[in-house]
C-alpha cells in the first residue's frame, strides 16, 4: 500500500524543484568562503556510506598537503549553538553533537564543527582552525554554502527510487547536473551484469570512469578491535548490534567470513540506555559461547563508556576502496586545479 504515498512524493517534488529554482536564479543566497568546499552528499535518504567516504576524502587532502575540517549538521546532537566544535572528551560527546561527528573527529583527530547552518559551521571552522579546505559531510541539499566539489554517493542496493516519502530520493536524478563526480557504492553486493546497468544509467547524466567523474566502490571490513582496549580480536562467531541506516547490508558483510548468532537491530542513530545494554549482554550469554558482540564504528562512539560487564564487544572497522580510476589522485588533481 505504500503507493498511497505517491501524490506525498509528488508534492515533495515540486517543493524541491521550486527550492533549486530559486538557488539557481539567485533569488536564495549561496556563501562563498576562501577555502575549498568539498560536499559529501547523496540524493537518497541515509546509509549510502558518506562516513566512511568523509574519512578517505579528509585523510586524502591532508596527504595532498591540506588542513582541513569537517561541518556537519550533528543530526541528533542536542547542542543549542549556531555552531559549536566537537569535543571528544565530553562526558555526553555523542549525545551533544551527534554519532556520526564525534565517530569522525575521534577516529581521524580531525576538528569537526557541527551546525544546523553549514555557512556559520564553515566560519567558525575558519575562525578556530585556519584551515585550507571544508569537508561538507551530507552537504549536497544544503545549498546555502557554495561548494567546489560536489561528490555524489549513490549506493547500488537501493531500490525504492521514488522520491520521499514513497521513496527513498532526497532529490530526482536531473539534479545530479550540480554533481562534480558520482561514486558507486556496495559494487561489490550485485553481480556484474547489475553493476553495467547501473554504469549505462549514469552515462546518461554525464558521468562515466572514462571522463573520470564515475567511481566504483566497495565498503570493507579492514579490522576488528576490542571496544576499551583498542587491541585486536579475531574470532569466528558473533552476535551483532547496530542502529545504522541499513543494518541489513552490515549482517550481509559479516556473514562473509563470520557466523552471525543474532543480530539486535535498533533505529538509526539510536542512543542505548544502560539497561538496554545489560540485557542484550545478558541474551548474548544465555546463548552461550561467549561469542563477542560486534558494533560499527558509529554505535561505538554510544557504546564506549558504557559497562559492558566485561563481555567482550568489538568494534568492526569499515573503509572505502575504489576499482579502476584512482579517487584519490583525481581528488588531488580537482583541488589544484580550483586553486583557491
Amino acid at each position: 500500500m505504500s503507493w498511497l504515498l505517491a501524490p506525498l512524493s509528488w508534492l515533495y517534488f515540486l517543493v524541491i524543484s521550486v527550492r533549486n529554482f530559486l538557488f539557481d536564479k539567485g533569488f536564495l543566497p549561496i556563501t562563498h568562503v576562501s577555502v575549498p568546499v568539498i560536499s559529501i552528499g547523496n540524493l537518497s535518504a541515509g546509509g549510502s556510506g558518506k562516513s566512511p567516504l568523509t574519512a578517505c576524502v579528509y585523510q586524502t587532502l591532508k596527504e595532498c598537503g591540506y588542513s582541513t575540517a569537517i561541518i556537519s549538521r550533528g543530526y541528533g546532537g542536542t547542542y543549542q549553538d549556531a555552531a559549536i566544535a566537537v569535543d571528544v572528551h565530553h562526558v555526553s560527546a555523542a549525545e551533544r553533537y551527534g554519532d556520526e561527528p564525534v565517530m569522525l573527529a575521534a577516529t581521524l583527530q580531525a576538528p569537526v564543527v557541527v551546525g544546523r547552518k553549514r555557512v556559520l559551521a564553515a566560519k567558525l571552522a575558519l575562525e578556530k582552525y585556519s584551515v585550507k579546505a571544508i569537508v561538507a559531510d551530507d552537504g549536497y541539499q544544503h545549498r546555502y554554502l557554495a561548494r567546489d566539489i560536489d561528490i555524489v554517493l549513490f549506493d547500488v542496493t537501493e531500490s525504492r527510487l521514488h522520491m520521499l516519502p514513497w521513496g527513498r530520493l532526497r532529490e530526482p536524478f536531473s539534479c545530479l547536473s550540480r554533481a562534480t563526480a558520482v561514486v558507486l557504492t556496495r559494487t561489490d553486493l550485485i553481480s556484474s551484469s547489475e553493476l553495467e546497468r547501473w554504469r549505462t544509467f549514469f552515462t546518461k547524466y554525464g558521468f562515466s570512469e572514462e571522463k573520470k567523474n564515475l567511481f566504483i566502490s566497495q565498503f570493507l571490513l579492514s579490522s576488528f578491535t576490542e571496544l576499551k582496549s583498542g587491541q585486536s580480536m579475531p574470532f569466528t562467531s558473533c552476535f551483532l548490534l547496530s542502529g545504522i541506516g541499513k543494518p541489513l547490508i552490515f549482517e550481509k558483510m559479516m556473514k562473509v567470513e563470520h557466523e552471525v548468532q543474532r543480530h539486535f537491530v535498533f533505529p538509526d542513530h539510536h542512543t542505548w540506555t544502560q539497561g538496554e545494554l545489560d540485557d542484550i549482554i545478558k541474551q548474548c550469554t544465555c546463548q552461550g559461547g561467549y561469542h563477542p558482540l560486534v558494533v560499527t564504528e558509529k554505535d561505538a562512539i554510544k557504546l564506549k563508556n558504557m559497562n559492558t560487564n566485561e563481555y567482550p564487544v568489538v568494534v568492526a572497522t569499515l573503509n572505502v576502496s575504489f576499482s579502476s580510476t584512482d579517487f584519490k589522485q583525481w581528488l588531488c588533481q580537482h583541488m589544484e586545479r580550483i586553486g583557491k
